[in-house]
């Protein structure tokens, strides 16, 4: 019987079952591959290279002092620094690195007010701490 073949199919009879085009078979669902990595490479973000320098600029005087001290040249000791004036060694070290880099946005006449206010912050705070201190000395004189 499987060997006989099968009569055509009459006007108006609808075709087999068999005869009919097949669906494309959808495709399985597969889940996406798990991507695993053997070695990870940190990012250097701005942080890094920030604490870099502010740690730089914060031990550098000593350090030189030390190695100084090690060769057996004389020097003095480093002063204590604010960290105002750690954060303005910074930017002077940046921009002796490239001198000619101006940021568009940065405008001439300020730049210079900043350089004036950078010569005068070493000596506004020595000034304010001699005169706090005096001011403390006499505010609490009769306590001590």
């Amino acid at each position: 019987m499987a060997d006989e073949p099968q009569a055509a199919p009459a006007e108006g009879e609808a075709p087999a079952a068999e005869e009919t085009p097949a669906a494309p078979a959808e495709p399985e669902w597969q889940p996406r591959r798990l991507q695993l990595y053997k070695h990870w490479v940190r990012p250097q973000f701005l942080q890094y290279k920030y604490m870099y320098e502010y740690r730089y600029n914060y031990y550098d005087d000593v350090l030189e002092y030390l190695n100084k001290r090690d060769k057996g040249v004389s020097c003095e000791l480093p002063r204590p620094q604010y960290w105002a004036e750690r954060v303005i060694r910074t930017q002077q070290k940046k921009d002796r690195a490239d001198p000619t880099y101006i940021p568009q946005s940065y405008d001439l006449p300020k730049r210079r007010e900043d350089r004036r206010q950078v010569t005068t912050l070493s000596n506004n705070i020595n000034s304010h701490n001699y005169h706090s201190r005096g001011y403390m000395g006499l505010k609490y004189s009769r306590l001590l």
